[in-house]
């Protein structure tokens, strides 16, 4: 790795953590007891989602209906949070508020940084549900998959979305994602298979958490 590549490494990442701690300080939710199981979706609402995904159907309404209507209904006595990432910025979503604004990059990297400090905070055992049509563009692949391994007791499970005929996302990233924390990945390209992967990856299908770990966690533990 280059001087140069290096420094930019080290401005993405440090640009990263104030984004994420500006995020967690302006968070619209109120503070909330600690959860025993949590499911976050974390979805992608970048541009490239308005792609149809079925003749007359987005990829982005498409993600949504089926949150609501395959997802929810299947949660068991867990709580959900949806996290949704595009543009440069995430916001943070009810399941039955109005679809999320969509436009702009893939800020992957932000998202699962700012999932992971929430989680930390506010549940003691969550899963992660990781759904995109693209690449992140706001954080290099390997940095994200160190996080990840630094997280690795969340499974993460992926959906990546395309279309009948293509697909822009990197199989293999989401693939190592899953690899490292034990979660599934699933390709999907209609309306029809992303309702069955919601409906298989729901609490009430899979039940499958993990630990979710703090600082005091590693400190009684030194």
């Amino acid at each position: 790795m280059s001087v140069i590549e290096s420094y930019a490494d080290r401005l993405s990442k440090v640009a990263s953590k104030k984004s994420t701690i500006d995020l967690l300080s302006k968070t619209k939710f109120k503070p909330v007891a600690e959860r025993d199981k949590t499911l976050i979706v974390l979805l992608d609402t970048s541009s490239s989602m308005l792609e149809h995904i079925d003749a007359n159907q987005t990829k982005h309404a498409a993600a949504w209906e089926a949150l609501v209507t395959k997802l929810v209904p299947n949660l068991d006595d867990w709580s959900i949070r949806i996290l949704a990432f595009g543009g440069w910025d995430v916001s943070w979503h009810y399941p039955f508020e109005a679809r999320p604004r969509i436009g702009g990059d893939t800020p992957m990297g932000q998202a699962l940084d700012v999932a992971y400090a929430w989680l930390k905070d506010h549940s003691k055992q969550a899963r992660i549900i990781l759904m995109s049509d693209g690449e992140p563009n706001d954080t290099p692949k390997n940095m994200i998959l160190q996080t990840v391994k630094e997280n690795h007791t969340l499974p993460v499970d992926c959906i990546g979305v395309g279309t009948a005929n293509t697909h822009s996302y990197d199989p293999e990233f989401l693939r190592k994602i899953c690899n490292i924390t034990g979660g599934i990945f699933t390709e999907i390209k209609t309306t029809e298979q992303l309702c069955h992967a919601l409906v298989y990856l729901s609490p009430i299908n899979r039940p499958m958490l993990g630990t979710v770990s703090n600082e005091n966690d590693k400190q009684e533990g030194a």
